[in-house]
């Protein structure tokens, strides 16, 4: 016998193991079942309905009792194949070629199967099903029996029938049989290239998006779709926020405890192929269905609504759910009604909730603000500057007038203080009267905002260059004399 050198014997040590590891790597306890036991590969009936598979897929599957499950794979070339087979109990195999009665492979009674068989450049029928024992008939003798005739009256109960089942050893097994099979050829593909039509997206909840994948390197490679659980979020099962369906259909559940925020969940299509899994995953970006207030407003006391009898405060309420629209209910019509457009008006002092709710499936979302009507309030229902452009010198200064709109209206608004800003303090700066200093030339934004921060108006300064000193010796009189005069009218 010719001696094989070490480094070869080596290299066959580590061919043989990588095979072993890929069938026993993914099944646990179980070299048959798939690793997660939630896919199953179904095979066809016949021929016609056949299930491609690519040269190098590991398949997972199931036979019924009587059923039977075919596979079909392309050769583009002739070569050796290797079929490796596991069943949980024994199975038949056959292997022909597409319209060829003479089968390349046909074993029986068999849990585990490995076999290399030559193939052409052609398509190839792969067909399992179930070993079911055959019957044996009892012995019959012609001998005269002794046994006294029965005195017992003929039983009247139905015959049972025969049960379908995979019987093995005598003993009938499970009617469904797990299996798991292989192919692999020299020189097959290392790896699995593949492009999907999202790496990234962002969905709302309730809402769905669609996965696909496409330019495949492997032809009739089979995937499926899983979400993957994150376990360092251990308060969280990202499988309970979002779901896919064996096409590729993303859905984003309705807002649960757990799902109070933008939530990332990794979606992944899986392919078994040459020994390993191989992923392409997507990251979705899970958003909770809301619902957005403008002024907002809470149920707290530090940001309620406060208006007068009689007055009405318009709330716009957005939703970022498609194809929806916002609802207003009012928890007490005598305290504060809403209207459908979201106008709240008080109706009598006390306090009650008014809420803006959107639908999600059998979930409603919903914002609740607390709305305070008090006796005798004038609300600040807007604010506004006399202009929203103007000028000043640099080293001058101008004093902004802007205007109260309240409700009820022409009154001074039981809360009239306000806060002034400026976008850009080296061209402009605004102090806590409204008084505008030109600082360099340029333009700066001046806001002035109501205390409760609802509302607000801006206007723009434009900052000249400062007037010349001996000009300003000139006109500093006749400025002292208007000051006067409008200090004197109360402007």
């Amino acid at each position: 016998m010719k001696k094989v050198s070490k480094p070869i014997a080596i290299v066959m040590a580590l061919v043989l193991a990588l095979g072993i590891f890929a069938v026993n790597a993914f099944a646990g306890d179980k070299a048959y079942s798939h690793p997660d036991g939630i896919f199953t590969l179904a095979g066809g009936q016949d021929e016609d309905s056949a299930k491609p598979v690519a040269i190098g897929e590991m398949v997972y599957g199931e036979l019924e009792a009587e059923g039977k499950a075919v596979y079909k794979i392309y050769s583009a070339k002739a070569q050796a194949l290797t079929l490796s087979f596991k069943s949980a109990t024994p199975i038949n195999v056959k292997v022909n070629a597409l319209g060829v009665d003479a089968s390349l492979l046909d074993v029986t009674n068999q849990t585990d199967i490995t076999t290399i068989i030559n193939v052409e450049n052609a398509y190839y029928y792969i067909t399992l099903e179930n070993y079911v024992a055959p019957v044996v008939d009892e012995p019959t003798t012609d001998e005269p029996t002794t046994e006294e005739p029965s005195t017992e009256e003929p039983s009247t109960e139905e015959p049972v029938a025969p049960q379908s089942a995979v019987v093995l050893n005598g003993e009938e097994e499970a009617a469904v049989n797990e299996f798991f099979f292989a192919t692999s050829v020299p020189g097959m593909e290392s790896e699995i290239r593949v492009d999907c039509n999202y790496k990234t997206a962002q969905v709302v909840a309730g809402q769905t998006i669609q996965l696909k994948l496409s330019n495949f390197s492997v032809e009739n490679i089979n995937y499926f779709w899983r979400v993957i659980d994150d376990q360092s979020t251990l308060l969280v099962d990202e499988r309970d926020i979002v779901t896919v369906s064996k096409d590729g259909l993303v859905t984003v559940q309705p807002n649960s405890a757990t799902f109070n925020k933008n939530t990332e969940v990794k979606v992944q299509a899986v392919m078994f192929y040459n020994g390993e899994p191989w992923t392409k995953t997507v990251t979705i970006t899970a958003v909770p269905a809301n619902v957005f207030l403008e002024p907002y407003y809470d149920t707290t006391e530090d940001n309620c609504l406060t208006i007068g009898e009689g007055a009405s405060r318009y709330v716009t309420a957005t939703t970022n759910m498609k194809d929806t629209s916002v609802t207003w209910s009012t928890e007490n019509a005598e305290i504060a009604t809403v209207t459908a457009g979201g106008k709240i008006t008080g109706v009598g002092v006390g306090k009650t909730y008014v809420k803006a709710s959107v639908k999600v499936g059998d979930v409603t979302v919903s914002r609740r603000i607390l709305v305070d009507v008090k006796l005798n309030y004038v609300s600040v229902m807007g604010i506004s500057f006399d202009t929203h452009s103007d000028t000043v010198r640099v080293n001058d200064y101008k004093t902004v007038a802007y205007t109260f709109e309240t409700a009820p209206a022409d009154k001074v608004p039981t809360n009239s203080k306000v806060t002034f800003t400026s976008s850009n303090p080296e061209i402009a700066t605004v102090d806590a009267d409204g008084k505008v200093t030109g600082v360099s030339v340029g333009t700066a934004t001046i806001t002035v905002t109501s205390e409760d921060g609802k509302y607000s108006d801006s206007c723009t300064f434009t900052i000249q260059e400062a007037i010349p000193t001996w000009l300003m010796v000139i006109i500093a009189p006749f400025r002292i004399i208007y000051n006067l005069i409008m200090m004197i009218i109360g402007k």
